[in-house]
């Protein structure tokens, strides 16, 4: 497996895990319901970026703050389900992708009228 493949994979590993270990074991209930929407490790895996979005946006910039307080705990649950020798540092980072899709929406709806 080439190195970008296996670059992907890592990502897409991560990310579905994050998502399953924020859902299922993670007991702060303002972490619990935020969205994964995108994995990206540097070349050398030892750093990811995760990037999350919360789907009430008055809460979501108060709640992200909670990060801070589980990504320990978010990375050695991580460990325990990944097979490589290093978990890379995560580094969360609020996502506006909701942002950008209204734009889009707003933006279709008045280039139809």
């Amino acid at each position: 497996m080439d190195k970008n493949a296996k670059l992907k994979s890592l990502e897409n590993q991560i990310k579905i895990n994050l998502s399953d270990i924020l859902f299922t074991e993670t007991n702060n209930e303002k972490v619990k319901y935020f969205s994964i929407n995108d994995v990206i490790l540097t070349k050398d895996f030892l750093n990811a970026k995760i990037y999350v979005s919360y789907f009430d946006q008055k809460k979501e910039s108060k709640y992200f703050q909670e990060f801070a307080k589980v990504k320990g705990f978010l990375r050695s649950e991580l460990a325990k389900r990944l097979t490589t020798k290093k978990v890379p540092e995560l580094e969360f980072i609020l996502d506006d992708l909701i942002d950008k899709i209204g734009n889009i929406d707003k933006l279709i709806e008045k280039n139809n009228k």
